[in-house]
């Protein structure tokens, strides 16, 4: 896959294993010693987004 800026996977859409909507990246959480991608904070349609 190579190098990839973390802010390219901000608002990319995430998936499930059968190609179900998950919701989208909200943030990715990297570590600094390792310089890896650890955690992605996924949004969905919770709470959040009732009126």
């Amino acid at each position: 896959m190579g190098w990839q800026s973390v802010g390219s996977l901000v608002l990319r859409k995430v998936t499930d294993r059968d190609g179900m909507d998950v919701g989208k990246v909200h943030d990715v959480f990297v570590d600094d010693r390792e310089r890896t991608a650890r955690f992605l904070l996924v949004e969905h349609g919770g709470p959040r987004y009732r009126r």
